[in-house]
């Protein structure tokens, strides 16, 4: 990853003016190529900027790195020690390279968020007592293990939250669950009501089921 170079250098902005730097694009653009980093002091007192190179680097090549979604992520910068012109092919490795580093590095992000989300999940497991239903597309109960301590499960299957709680009352939950069936993503929220005259508290962590 890069460290100490110009954000403007890095992201291409003013390369085109600076001696020795060159925007290439054989197969993607966000490379910035150094070719003689002698060159760079005399440019750098001239847009007032810090190289801080590593000592005995006289050259690189400097890749954005990003997303599937197009989302920066980092950069990979590969350094030479003498003045060096990289071919068309070279980059285009170097490109590839990049493209296999942004994948392993979003992978391993995704699944230390799995990681960090199940270990939420086990730690509310294990300190409370959770409520876990279905309901079918017009929101009744198909299913319920743990509903709230006023209720019990036939008091819930076949029903919708308004017959539970009143159609006012129910207007928030019935809003967010029908926002999960129409967009297909899972949704986390907090939401207190009120049963039988308790307000209560609830975490809800509402998903779709896909047959």
């Amino acid at each position: 990853m890069q460290r100490g170079l110009s954000t403007r250098w890095l992201d291409g902005k003013g390369a085109g003016e600076m001696p020795g730097f060159a925007r290439t694009s054989p197969g993607a653009s966000g490379t910035v190529v150094v070719e003689d980093s002698s060159q760079l002091a005399a440019s750098a007192d001239s847009f007032g900027s810090d190289t801080r190179l590593p000592e005995g680097v006289r050259a690189f090549v400097d890749l954005s790195l990003a997303r599937r979604s197009g989302a920066p992520l980092g950069n990979l910068t590969a350094f030479f020690d003498s003045p060096h012109r990289p071919t068309d092919a070279t980059l285009r490795l170097l490109e590839l390279v990049g493209r296999q580093a942004s994948d392993i590095v979003e992978r391993k992000q995704a699944e230390q968020a799995l990681v960090e989300s199940e270990e939420r999940t086990r730690a509310a497991l294990f300190e409370s007592t959770p409520s876990l239903f279905t309901q079918d597309r017009d929101l009744r109960y198909t299913w319920s293990v743990n509903p709230v301590p006023s209720l019990g499960t036939e008091q819930v299957l076949g029903k919708t939250d308004a017959d539970i709680l009143g159609a006012e009352p129910a207007v928030g939950l019935s809003q967010l669950k029908t926002a999960v069936l129409d967009t297909g993503q899972p949704i986390f929220a907090a939401l207190q009501t009120t049963i039988h005259g308790v307000p209560r508290r609830h975490a809800l962590h509402v998903r779709p089921l896909h047959d």
